[in-house]
C-alpha cells in the first residue's frame, strides 16, 4: 500500500543545498526522513508509524518528492528533486512482516525515485524565466508528482498489494529496469 506525499518545500523561500547534499549521499538523514539510495534498502525497522487499524493492508509506505533549489546566477536556478521515505508516517502490522511484503514496499520507494530522476531531467532542461519561474517550477514538479501517484496506484492494483506473485515479479523487473535506464 502506498500513500504519496508530494512536498514542494522550496519555492516560497529558496535555500541552498549545503549539509543536506552530504547527508543524501549517505542514504538517509537523522530522524524521520530517509533519502533514497541504491545501497540502502528499507527494513521493517524503518516503518515506525502507528498502523492504521481501519486498513486491511499490512503496511503503508509514505514516500514523496522533495525539492532543494538555489539561484546559481541572476539568470538561472538549480532545482534538485529527491525521493524520500518518512519513517514516522510509514507503518506495518507485525503479522504481515514478510520478505515479499517488504520488497513490495521497497518497490513504492523505488517508483518515487524513478519520478525524482525524471523530474531532475526536466529541471535540467528548464530555461529560466524570471517572471514565471515559480509557476514553471510548480507546474513541472506537480506534473511528475501526479504521474508518480498514478503509477503507484497501478502498481498496487496490478500486484494486488504484493499478493499476486506473478504480477509482483513483473513489476519488480519493470521497476529495476526503470532505475537502470532512468525511464
Amino acid at each position: 500500500m502506498k500513500i504519496v506525499i508530494s512536498l514542494l518545500l522550496v519555492f516560497s523561500c529558496f535555500r541552498a543545498m549545503t549539509q543536506e547534499g552530504d547527508t543524501k549521499r549517505q542514504g538517509y538523514t537523522a530522524g524521520d526522513t530517509i533519502y533514497w539510495n541504491k545501497d540502502r534498502k528499507l527494513t521493517w525497522d524503518d516503518f515506525q508509524g502507528m498502523p492504521d487499524t481501519n486498513s486491511i493492508g499490512g503496511a503503508a509506505t509514505y514516500s514523496g518528492l522533495v525539492t532543494a533549489s538555489r539561484y546559481t546566477s541572476d539568470t538561472s536556478i538549480s532545482v534538485i528533486i529527491s525521493a524520500v521515505f518518512y519513517r514516522k508516517r510509514s507503518w506495518q502490522k507485525t503479522r504481515y512482516q514478510t520478505a515479499r511484503s517488504l520488497q513490495h514496499e521497497q518497490g513504492h520507494f523505488d517508483i518515487t525515485e524513478v519520478f525524482a530522476r525524471k523530474a531532475n531531467i526536466a529541471f535540467k532542461a528548464y530555461r529560466f524565466n524570471r517572471t514565471t519561474v515559480n509557476a514553471d517550477i510548480n507546474r513541472i514538479f506537480y506534473s511528475f508528482a501526479a504521474q508518480e501517484d498514478s503509477v503507484q496506484y497501478v502498481y498496487d492494483r496490478a500486484t494486488d498489494n504484493h499478493r499476486n506473485v506473478a504480477q509482483q515479479k513483473i513489476w519488480d523487473k519493470k521497476i529495476a529496469g526503470w532505475l537502470k535506464t532512468g525511464r
